[in-house]
């Protein structure tokens, strides 16, 4: 009986461990009745700041290297703000102490 609550339990775990993660950057983050911007970025430590034309459109994006954590930060330049676009990250190679 032991043997098959274990197999049943690691078997659940294998199961739930495959789940897919999906980045949810529409959902709005209110702190005192306001709205924030780029909740989701994670904050800056150590960065190097970059201009560069991300999506093609003539206009300087920002990327942003956080040396701390190694990783690519991109923003659109839309409407004279700028917003996180995490959908860039991945055309970026991994960089360690850039």
């Amino acid at each position: 009986m032991k043997s098959l609550f274990y197999i049943l339990f690691f078997l659940g775990f294998g199961l739930m461990s495959q789940s897919v993660y999906t980045f949810a950057d529409s959902l709005n983050v209110i702190v005192e009745g306001k709205t924030l911007k780029n909740p989701f970025t994670g904050g800056f430590n150590s960065c190097q700041f970059g201009n560069f034309d991300l999506d093609n459109d003539g206009i300087k994006d920002l990327v942003v290297f956080e040396r701390s954590t190694n990783k690519i930060l991109p923003f659109l330049s839309q409407n004279n703000q700028l917003v996180y676009a995490p959908v860039y990250e991945s055309q970026f190679p991994k960089c360690n102490g850039f």
